[in-house]
């Protein structure tokens, strides 16, 4: 068992978002498994990538977002549920006035999983 207290999320700034790494990976527990919580502020926007072996399961807690993955354009609204599997090239833009929140699991994945970019 294992409980997470707000207080010990541990937040940084990345490419265009800030996120609060609930359960990294390599946690003791479930070494291919990490849990977040991604905040994009409005006109903020990921840039483009993809992850080799890495499934991210993303659930909306607030806001919307507007995502492009594999070229098609989805627009995830609060309560929606969005998988992006391996290798599919994506990006998240906020064109809103709230910032978008979601929470990401992400399997079968590890520090290393992420490609910027289109190479």
């Amino acid at each position: 068992m294992r409980h997470i207290k707000e207080s010990e999320i541990s937040w940084t700034s990345e490419k265009g978002y800030r996120r609060g790494v609930l359960l990294p990976f390599g946690n003791g527990m479930f070494f291919d498994v990490q849990s977040q919580i991604t905040e994009i502020s409005p006109g903020e926007k990921v840039l483009e990538h993809r992850h080799l072996k890495q499934t991210e399961f993303i659930y909306i807690i607030e806001g919307s977002c507007t995502f492009l993955i594999n070229g098609k354009k989805i627009v995830g609204e609060k309560g929606d549920q969005i998988i992006i599997l391996p290798k599919e090239l994506h990006s998240t833009e906020n064109a809103n006035d709230l910032t978008c929140r979601f929470f990401t699991v992400k399997i079968n994945g590890n520090t290393h999983d992420t490609i910027w970019g289109r190479d």
